[in-house]
């Protein structure tokens, strides 16, 4: 015989356990807030925008009048405190702001697309800009595609309408990781590229000017191989780059020489590192022989602008360090 306490308590556990809707919860019911109207002046519309909509206009006046407030107290609360402003005040604010939108929000689209909405745009949108108002515009627009194109791919896929808004807004913010103007992987991989086949390139032709100086004769092989530390990728590339310059030409042996447009940028490139040694040499209490070294990184990011001025700081040198003539600037002809 089954004992009747024990049954009394599990029935009594049974009637006070709260039954959790995953779809209500977690999901919500985005796609039926068509069906639920209400009507407002004889017009119907959904019964949630009698929530979501003084809740937006608040959200926007909130930030219209508290805009200076929010922006210094986010990023540098200290200055904030120093400047008189209530950091605490403001902070709770947000804060508030934020509950009451989630909150607002669970009923039509489930904690998984508020969750999603609150920080992937945002997390996208960083890695588009570093301006806060074109970081909001950014958000905004990634919200509203994530909306879009999530409810198409779930209507075409007949599955979760939130779930999918909220694996839309997921994309986005991977191809913002990857591709975005500025902090994208795959940018900053092609401009570490094209940096390094710039200076492979220049090497060369400065290498090729040097030679001439010294009446060597001496020419350079015809891969480009200007530096041992690039890879055989980065030469080829500069070879490509040599030649799109017109800035070396090649004989019947394989070996480079310098055309006159070649020459041109050889002798600015060759003219800004004369000039930084002389500088470091000038200003700074180092071994001479440790001048080069920083003088070879330094050529390729002194542009002619910066030049006329250590040219002019420096206007009683006509010789580097090691003796070798400065060359004088000359304009492409």
């Amino acid at each position: 015989m089954r004992d009747a306490g024990v049954d009394g308590r599990r029935d009594a556990a049974l009637d006070h356990a709260a039954h959790v809707d995953a779809d209500c919860l977690l999901y919500g019911s985005i796609d039926l807030v068509s069906t639920d109207l209400t009507t407002i002046g004889g017009w119907p519309v959904p019964r949630t925008m009698l929530t979501l909509a003084p809740m937006l206009a608040l959200v926007l006046l909130f930030v219209a009048l508290l805009w200076k407030e929010l922006k210094i107290v986010a990023f540098d609360p200290a200055l904030a405190a120093a400047m008189g402003f209530r950091v605490a005040i403001v902070h709770y604010l947000l804060m508030g702001m934020v509950a009451g939108v989630s909150v607002a929000s669970f009923e039509a689209v489930g904690s998984i697309l508020v969750v999603a909405m609150l920080i992937v745009p945002a997390a996208a949108a960083a890695q588009m800009t570093d301006r806060l108002r074109w970081m909001i515009a950014w958000a905004v627009a990634i919200g509203a595609a994530s909306a879009i194109f999530g409810c198409l791919a779930a209507v075409a896929t007949g599955t979760s309408v939130a779930g999918m808004m909220a694996v839309a807004a997921g994309v986005q913010f991977a191809l913002a990781v990857f591709i975005s103007p500025k902090q994208g992987l795959v940018t900053r991989w092609l401009r570490n590229l094209s940096l390094s086949v710039r200076i492979a390139a220049e090497d060369v032709i400065a290498r090729l000017y040097r030679n001439e100086e010294q009446g060597s004769g001496v020419r350079v092989q015809g891969s480009a191989d200007g530096e041992q530390a690039t890879t055989g990728f980065v030469r080829w590339l500069a070879s490509l780059r040599l030649a799109r310059r017109d800035w070396v030409r090649q004989d019947r042996t394989g070996q480079l020489a310098l055309t006159d447009a070649g020459r041109h940028a050889a002798r600015n490139l060759v003219r800004a590192h004369r000039l930084w040694e002389s500088y470091l040499d000038t200003h700074f209490d180092l071994p001479r022989d440790h001048l080069h070294d920083a003088a070879e990184r330094m050529e390729h990011f002194l542009d002619p602008q910066l030049q006329e001025e250590l040219a002019a700081e420096l206007a009683d040198r006509a010789v580097d360090p090691h003796g070798k003539a400065i060359p004088p600037r000359e304009e492409p002809s």
